[in-house]
């Protein structure tokens, strides 16, 4: 993509929600990560709400910019340079969402469930809600503008815990018994993740979603 193809306004967007997400990083929201170090912090609500307000390229180069910076300033996050993909995914995914292509997070879900019940058939029930937020993707044609935006943050925030659970799970190995412990945590933040981002989103929308073109 050529310097006079980009897209001004989404670009100044995007490096305006990379700074937000920046500063938003260092808000904790009261529940450690997987494996027991670090926090999930506010800007979890930020992949769903830029990927579908800007787009899968401008939203995604959005969270990179942000979760690298943030990198920078926290080197021993717990994904290691691995953390930009992170919310990079969850933005990408809401992206291709606002593009009418949800069935492509529904395949990035469940081929996480088969990948997790394979590893994990003991606490398998760990995955209802991913299934959950697969299965509600598909819904996504069938429904009006503003419940299609949430089940955009629904599936993509789901999205972004598939991927950072196989980050964690290749990396770390993680016990049956530390999944227990997540199952409670995952189930606050990514409510938080979920609605945070819907709400934001429609707060949002109004005033920059339909100025941009998709």
């Amino acid at each position: 993509m050529g310097f006079a193809s980009i897209d001004v306004r989404k670009f100044s967007l995007a490096i305006t929600f990379s700074s937000l997400y920046v500063v938003l990083s260092f808000m904790p929201i009261g529940t450690t990560l997987v494996g027991g170090t670090g926090f999930f912090s506010l800007s979890i609500i930020l992949p769903p709400t830029v990927g579908w307000l800007l787009g899968p390229f401008y939203g995604s180069l959005s969270m990179l910019i942000g979760s690298t910076i943030y990198f920078f300033f926290n080197p021993v996050s717990f994904f290691g340079i691995l953390t930009p993909l992170v919310p990079l995914s969850g933005a990408l995914f809401a992206g291709l969402n606002r593009r009418r292509l949800s069935f492509l997070s529904f395949s990035f879900i469940l081929s996480f469930v088969i990948f997790f019940t394979i590893n994990y058939i003991k606490v398998w029930w760990f995955i209802i809600p991913h299934i959950l937020a697969a299965f509600s993707s598909l819904l996504y044609y069938l429904v009006g503008e503003r419940f299609r935006i949430f089940l955009s943050s629904f599936s993509s925030t789901f999205v972004q815990h598939s991927t950072g659970t196989l980050f964690a799970i290749l990396l770390y190995h993680l016990a049956d018994e530390r999944l227990l412990v997540i199952f409670p945590q995952m189930l606050y933040e990514r409510s938080i993740a979920t609605f945070g981002s819907f709400l934001l989103i429609m707060a949002l929308e109004k005033y920059v979603g339909h100025r941009l073109s998709f």
